[in-house]
């Protein structure tokens, strides 16, 4: 995905968090607070706090909204919340949450809790079997959606449960309150994707590579035609991030050696807050609906958005995207099940369309760059806006934000992309291979690229 220089030169953000239940209670509803550690699951070794909200039937057998609540958790420090942490806290959780309101009745000492999270579309969907210690002392199995928000030292979590069927009264009133937490949070600066312009010779020793699109990624060499351009490119996809390779000439504008970093959205709608979030503090974002062809009909495909690279010399491009919530519908849809906005979605679906399907290649986990000083400036200032932590180390900044790090030196001219680190999903064939200005190492659970300049 291409655009020309974009997304630079922003407001540093707010110290203050966002409430960690937003909105108003409402009426009928009761309310709670618990600091951590738990007394009932000390194995949660945490600092922090939870807030609860019960919905009025919350402890009334039969009633329609019977275990039905939302709560809000705060942990000190800054941490992953993947799939894997969550099902392990979710069990020490629930096991111990029953066995304490139990008191040792209804047998919840040997009962088979059961804890499955999965990733959705943006968020984690968790199913949860326990004991209801509180009322009947029998199995309760809760559905639940979970959204996670990290960032200014501190890692929010926000949930909604209950075991009602989802087309029931209390599912639409839980889905109103994680709606209001959602635009509560700061809009969810992620990596989409990073892009680097290569001289042709590079280029084509990368597309003729066995090693690269056969045996190190899920890959594809494809033609993009979108209403604005037309362009060749090699793309190796992972798991939420992919990494795109285009020779130069392929757009008139980008030059052998331009690179960029594509921001991204997995929350529908997070873009648009974004760009109102430039608006309200003084800059002039632009940006629109692009499509992409598919047997000769335009697509829709993702929305992005911008404002002007702080010089005329840079190479070094930004912006950032969200994709449509119509794209998975209409781009090969017999091909996956995925249907929403989310990074992972689409990149099953392109994975799924590829020449090559599968291999190693996990994710870009951080971005090494060398910028002048306007570059790094502005670079620095955006990420700070979104709730991005940077610091500054022997001579390199590090910008540190969901799932990537970005560490910048500072060069006398205008500059890029480095080099990138990259995880692997799997075992990965060592190699060390050099073409052109590109150095791939692979090796010991990670990927290595290395970019001269």
């Amino acid at each position: 995905m291409l655009l020309l220089p974009l997304l630079l030169a922003l407001p540093l953000a707010q110290d203050a968090p966002p409430p960690l239940l937003a909105g108003e209670r409402p009426e009928g509803w009761r309310g709670e607070r618990l600091d951590f550690p738990l007394d009932f699951a000390e194995d949660l070794k945490f600092e922090g706090y939870e807030e609860l909200a019960f919905a009025p039937g919350m402890f009334t057998q039969g009633a329609p909204d019977y275990w039905s609540y939302y709560f809000g958790i705060r942990l000190e420090g800054e941490h992953a919340l993947d799939a894997e942490f969550l099902d392990a806290f979710l069990t020490s959780y629930y096991v111990g949450l029953s066995k304490a309101v139990s008191g040792g009745r209804y047998g919840a000492e040997d009962f088979d809790y059961q804890v499955d999270v999965r990733r959705g579309d943006g968020h984690f969907e968790a199913a949860v079997v326990c004991v209801d210690g509180f009322v009947t002392g029998k199995p309760v199995s809760l559905r639940m959606k979970i959204d996670v928000d990290r960032g200014n030292g501190h890692t929010d979590l926000f949930a909604i449960a209950s075991p009602a069927r989802e087309d029931t009264k209390i599912w639409k009133d839980l889905e109103a309150h994680r709606e209001t937490w959602l635009a509560s949070r700061p809009p969810r600066l992620v990596l989409n994707h990073a892009y680097v312009i290569v001289d042709e010779e590079t280029y084509g020793a990368l597309c003729e590579s066995e090693y690269v699109t056969q045996r190190f990624a899920a890959s594809e060499v494809r033609d993009t035609v979108r209403m604005d351009m037309s362009y060749s490119g090699l793309y190796l996809y992972g798991t939420d991030t992919y990494l795109e390779f285009l020779p130069a000439g392929a757009v008139p504008a980008l030059v052998e050696g331009a690179s960029a970093i594509a921001f991204g959205f997995d929350r529908p709608g997070e873009m648009a807050r974004g760009q109102k979030l430039l608006e309200e503090n003084g800059f002039t974002a632009f940006g629109g609906a692009m499509t992409r062809e598919l047997e000769g009909t335009d697509v829709p495909w993702f929305h992005i958005f911008g404002v002007q690279a702080p010089h005329a010399e840079s190479k070094f491009s930004l912006f950032a995207m969200e994709y449509q919530a119509d794209f998975l519908e209409q781009w090969k849809g017999e091909l996956t099940e995925s249907r929403g906005v989310a990074r992972r979605e689409v990149l099953a679906r392109y994975k799924q369309a590829a020449t090559n399907k599968s291999g190693p290649f996990g994710d870009i986990t951080a971005i090494s760059l060398a910028l002048d000083e306007k570059e790094r400036a502005n670079l620095v200032k955006l990420v700070q806006t979104f709730g991005w932590k940077v610091s500054e180390t022997e001579g390199a900044w590090v910008l540190d934000g969901p799932e990537l790090d970005l560490v910048v030196t500072t060069s006398d001219k205008p500059g890029g992309i480095t080099g990138l680190s990259c995880s692997l999903t799997g075992p990965a064939d060592a190699i060390v291979m050099s073409q052109g200005a590109l150095r791939l190492e692979v090796g010991k659970g990670k990927a290595e690229l290395t970019i001269a300049r």
